[in-house]
Order: structure tokens, then sequence, then C-alpha cells
């Protein structure tokens, strides 16, 4: 615990919906272009009126056997708790210099980037330590406080300076979010390193509102023709993740880095769906300077749109066999600008364009026509009951012929 932890040990990062408002708000705070195009042009989102940030100050864990024999502690310091334990976001905080200059730190640079701030001392029993309330009204004044604490200045371009400047605020509420999993002890984090289960998830303990050391919360957007500000909670499943998914990449567009999404367009309507290559594409070439850095996209999907926008050398489709054995191949025709119906058929082997219900009432239709029932009154009951179809064509024209003898 005596290095400083401002910023994250390691490049790799699991992002999960505990960021989804720490993307918007890094990117709001800096808009860039780039931004600005992706946010308004789908979702219509003009910008963030305001959030809160609360970070407890009061919890405490054990400095490790190592580190406490190291400090060799008398046996009054081993019965005071100060000395065996230490506050987690302690490291976060500033000092003072001998001139009596504060020397901020993360958590002293968000309060001085607040509009207002207060500590709340009565969530805390034994009066050591508060919870931190930032409050923040968003407009320029914010924007140039953020900018001042939190700015990078790349020097290559504005675009590059506002894209690193927000990648750092994200770092920060990184290190934030990440200390609310200190409630995983070393027993637990030995099981998920060895474990090859399918339900990890349900292994990591999820702590309770008043029991996470940081919390964003009340975070208020402005949106195109609504008057009133909307919470970010009250979006639509697929508008949280299209923010979140391309919001991520936006983030890390200049940055050498690859990118793993798993399914990203399962909650997306089917315009969202059929423009998500050419929205994440725009994402990461936001300007020429993006053009030299070296990134790759892994992305899993079952959309046959996902598939149309891609180059079959980049498209590997993976089959399991009835002894549940998967292979993968490339596919052996080009999928880039394949309709979705021949993806369909040739990639998932779906023949049918249509639903297993609507199919069954195609196939009953069918099988009256061939026990020998009108042809006419067939294809007007097929018309009353059924869209328009490809596989409504096939048995109107199949009864067609019925009736002409064919």
């Amino acid at each position: 615990m005596d290095n400083f932890y401002g910023r994250p040990e390691g490049r790799m990062i699991y992002v999960d919906d505990q960021f989804s408002q720490a993307i918007l708000i890094c990117h709001f705070l800096f808009p860039s272009e780039a931004v600005t195009k992706v946010f308004e042009e789908k979702i219509r989102l003009k910008g963030i009126r305001r959030f809160r940030i609360i970070i407890r100050r009061h919890h405490r864990i054990p400095i490790v056997p190592e580190k406490l024999q190291a400090i060799a502690p008398t046996k009054k310091e081993l019965e005071d708790r100060s000395e065996t334990t230490v506050e987690l976001t302690s490291k976060l905080s500033g000092y003072y210099n001998k001139d009596n200059k504060l020397q901020p730190e993360l958590i002293d640079k968000l309060i001085k980037c607040s509009t207002t701030h207060y500590e709340d001392f009565s969530a805390c029993a034994d009066g050591e330590g508060c919870d931190l309330y930032l409050d923040y009204w968003v407009n320029e004044a914010t924007k140039l406080a953020f900018q001042y604490y939190f700015g990078e200045a790349a020097g290559e371009s504005e675009e590059l300076n506002k894209a690193k400047s927000a990648l750092n605020l994200f770092q920060a509420f990184q290190i934030l979010l990440t200390l609310n999993n200190y409630q995983v002890n070393e027993a637990t984090k030995i099981e998920l390193y060895q474990s090859n289960s399918l339900y990890l998830n349900e292994t990591i303990p999820t702590p309770a509102s008043h029991e996470r050391i940081t919390l964003i919360k009340e975070c208020e957007l402005s949106k195109y023709d609504v008057n009133e500000g909307l919470y970010v909670k009250s979006l639509s499943d697929g508008e949280h993740q299209l923010l979140h998914t391309i919001g991520l990449c936006l983030l890390y567009r200049h940055e050498s880095a690859i990118f793993l999404l798993d399914e990203p367009e399962t909650h997306l309507n089917p315009n969202w769906r059929a423009s998500y290559i050419s929205t994440l594409r725009a994402a990461l070439e936001a300007d020429e300077s993006t053009s030299k850095v070296m990134r790759e996209v892994l992305l899993t999907s079952h959309s046959p749109f996902i598939i149309s926008d891609c180059r079959k050398e980049n498209v590997l489709v993976f089959k399991k066999d009835d002894s549940n054995k998967v292979t993968c191949e490339r596919p052996e025709f080009e999928t880039f600008g394949a309709s979705v119906n021949a993806i369909t058929m040739k990639v998932f082997g779906q023949t049918e364009t249509i639903g297993d219900y609507a199919m069954n009432t195609i196939t009953d239709l069918r099988q009256r026509l061939e026990a020998g029932e009108d042809p006419d009154l067939l294809i007007k009951e097929a018309g009353k009951k059924l869209g328009d179809s490809v596989e409504k064509v096939i048995f109107v024209n199949q009864a067609l012929n019925k009736k002409e003898g064919r």
C-alpha cells in the first residue's frame, strides 16, 4: 500500500455495466467531434447535465502479515486499529508540502472540480472516516476544471488531446470503481483463477450499495426532442449497449489495443444492428492519427447484419457436432455485402426466413392442399393469415400449379 495506485497497474480491463455512467461522463466532459457524431446521430444525446459521486472513506482492510512484520509494530501499536489496518482511499488523497501547499491526488482533484461537496460523518459509527459527496453541475466552468486537473496535452491535434484527457479521467474512475471489489478475499481469488466453471460471476460477491467504496449516482442527461432531463438508468437496453460498447472503443481509439466484444448487438434494434460495424469503424477511425494505431477487434455475433459488413477472411464460423466437438472454418462464400437471407441460410443453417410458428401455418396449408382442398380458398386464407414472405409466395405458386393441374 506504500505505492501510489492512482493509475491502473495493467492494460487489461473488463468493463461491465458499472462503468457505463463513467464512460458517458468522460466523453461529455471532454467532447470531441468523433464522440458528438456517434452520440448525437444515434441516440440524440446533447450532453450531461449533472452527476454525483459518493466516495466512502471509512472502509478499512487489514495490512497483510508480511507487511505488518516489516513494520515491526509494538504490542501497543498492534492493539491500535489505525496501525494494523489501512483505509482504502487513503493513498488517493494528496498531502501538504513544507510550504503548506496541497499536492493534490485523485480525490483532491475531483473535489476541486466539483460544484459543491460535503462530508457525512454520520455514516461511520466510530467517527473514523466519512462519506464524501461530490456534486457536479456540468457547464463550461466544470469542463475547464476537469481540463485543468485531468487534461492531457499530446500536442498533435485537439481531437487527440481530448481523447487522451477522457481516457485519463476514465482511468481515475477505473481505480475508484475497482475498489468496490475489496471484499473479494484471497480464497475467492484463487478459486476464480483456477476454476473452469461457467458460473464465475456467481462466485464474485456483489457489495450492497452502502458497502461500495465508489458510487456514481443521479447522472442526468439532456436529449434532443426531450424537454426534461433524463437519468442514464431510464435509457433503453439498446441505448445502454450502444453507449457502453461504442463508448468504450471511443475511449481507447488512440491506444494500441485488442477489443473483445461478446455479442454487442443483442439488444439493438434492426437499424442499429445493420449500422453497428459502420458505427464501430467511425469510432475507431475518428481522425487521421487513429489510422497509425494498431488495433484489433474480436467480436462474437449471431447477427447476419454484422457478418454482412465483414470480409470472409475476417469471419470464422463455429460449429458443434453431435458429440459436442467444436470446429471452426472460414465461409466458402464472400460474406461482405451478402444478403441477410443468404447469410442466415449458409452460415447459420436456417433455411426458412420466417419463424417456426408461422412456418407451421404454411405447412398446415400445404398439407390441406395435398389432401384435395380448394386451392383458391387456401390462397385466400394464406392472404388473410400471412404477411409477405418467400415461403408464402412458394405456397401460392404451389396452389396455383395444383389448380391448373400441373
